[in-house]
Parts: structure tokens; sequence; C-alpha cells
């Protein structure tokens, strides 16, 4: 990768995961990536609607503590939402509606993978494993890659068997 720095955009079910340190989520992985902010390897992209999300009445003050610092870091963007953004999530569920197959977009995760490709993220981590993976890599999200949890050099791609794109 030389020396580009890269940039992960996570989807709010991942940080939900990695703030309430939930058992079952990809803990190790997610530390991989911390790790790499934390050298200056990498930078995360968080959407600011990550603040409705993750939510007070589900976390403890500390964990909640927690989830404000991390977002003040210097390499943690908290991206707003512009016209730009909420005109690409409008795009990506308009494109999953006419896809073939028919793919309901919720307006949430559509935001936050507008705001990854808006910001040229490397890559958008999710939780999610029914239908997010599925849109990897396509013409839906701009080809934006869509994986698990972890470092780009050893990523796990959701990329469906038979796309080689």
């Amino acid at each position: 990768m030389g020396s580009k720095r890269v940039t992960y955009c996570w989807d709010s079910n991942v940080l939900i995961a990695w703030v309430a340190e939930e058992a079952g989520a990809p803990l190790d992985d997610m530390q991989l990536v911390m790790n790499e902010i934390d050298v200056g390897t990498a930078a995360l992209l968080v959407p600011v609607t990550a603040y409705s999300e993750v939510l007070e009445a589900k976390n403890t003050p500390e964990q909640m503590t927690k989830f404000r610092r991390f977002l003040e870091r210097s390499n943690v963007v908290v991206a707003d939402t512009t016209k730009a953004i909420a005109e690409k999530a409008g795009e990506i569920r308009s494109k999953g509606l006419a896809g073939k197959p028919k793919r309901k977009i919720e307006t949430p995760d559509a935001t936050f993978m507008a705001t990854a490709i808006i910001y040229r993220a490397d890559a958008f981590h999710t939780l999610e494993m029914s239908q997010l993976p599925q849109l990897s890599k396509t013409d839906v999200v701009d080809k934006l890659l869509i994986c698990a949890p972890g470092p780009l050099s050893g990523h796990r791609s959701f990329i469906p068997p038979g796309d080689s794109t």
C-alpha cells in the first residue's frame, strides 16, 4: 500500500459493538484497525449521524465517554451530512430498488455508505451480514469495498461469488 494513509468508514453497528465490547463481535479485528489509527497509518471516517445511533439508553456513562473521546481523535473525521451526501444516499437507495435483485436499502445505511463514497474511504466496515455485503464493489455503491472490520491488508471481502470486480 505504500505510504498512502488508508481511510476506513465504520457503520454504526461496528461503533456500537466496539463501545459495548459486544461478545461475538470481531473486537480483535477492530483493535487492529484502532492500532493503525493510533500509529497514523489509517484514518477513520464516522458520519455525524453515529451520534444518533450510539444511544445513552443502551450504554453506560463510561461507554458514552469512550465513544465521545474516540471521536475527538485527530485522525477520526466526523463528517457532517451534506446535500451531496443526502443526494448520494438517495441515489444508492434508488439504484438498490431498480436493481436485480431488488434491494431495499434503509436511509441510515445509505447515508453511511454515501459518506464513505463522498469522502473516498478505502473500505466501509460493517457487521451487517444479510444485505450490505452483497453490495460490495457494485455500481449501486460506486464500487465501494464493503467488508468486515479489519486492516485492508488482510480484509475479508464480501464480494459475491463469481464477481471478480
